[in-house]
């Protein structure tokens, strides 16, 4: 599930306020709001498995992307509370870092040249080649969330893109599962 606006792209300090409120009730509010009106739903399944997107600043800085990074973030700790405070344990919440593919938020990214930054532009200009390697990986990791082996999983923040949990052995695996690797914390295995 995504639900995303890149929100205005601007130092945090010149920022539009209303601006700001708007693109925080889409990328967070929302689903806030929806998670609790959906939780009756939520308490009788036998079994489900939400997937939410972040990335775009949640785990380092991007000049002028300060609203989108906030609520990316935002949704990051959501997805871990979630997972945690449901009280129906068969339903998985976890939360993808995607990797840059082609949309039309990076569209209206580089169409704001002057906002962004040059290194900003170049990244995605470098990584918008590995759109189609991106959105397969995508498909990899939510298959393997969705599959025997993936079961288990939940709580997690995960890039699709560099972490590739659905090529790794399961010692590794349940190491992440008694790990804080995965998530805001980001412990490393021991």
């Amino acid at each position: 599930m995504t639900v995303a606006e890149q929100g205005q792209i601007s130092n945090f300090f010149e920022m539009n306020l209303e601006q700001f409120k708007k693109t925080f009730f889409i990328n967070f509010i929302f689903y806030i709001v929806f998670f609790r009106k959906l939780a009756p739903i939520l308490r009788k399944k036998k079994k489900m498995l939400v997937i939410l997107f972040s990335g775009g600043g949640s785990t380092s800085y991007r000049k002028n992307f300060s609203i989108y990074s906030l609520t990316k973030l935002g949704l990051v700790k959501l997805t871990e509370i979630l997972s945690n405070e449901i009280l129906n344990k068969n339903i998985r919440f976890n939360i993808l870092s995607p990797g840059i593919v082609k949309s039309n938020m990076t569209k209206k990214i580089l169409h704001s040249k002057k906002k962004v930054s040059g290194n900003e532009i170049n990244k995605i200009l470098k990584n918008l080649n590995y759109t189609d390697d991106n959105i397969i990986k995508i498909y990899k990791t939510i298959n393997f969330l969705n599959s025997k082996k993936g079961k288990l999983i939940s709580g997690k923040f995960i890039s699709s893109s560099w972490d590739a949990i659905y090529d790794m052995k399961q010692k590794k695996l349940n190491q992440l599962l008694k790990s804080d690797y995965y998530t805001l914390r980001r412990k490393e295995f021991i």
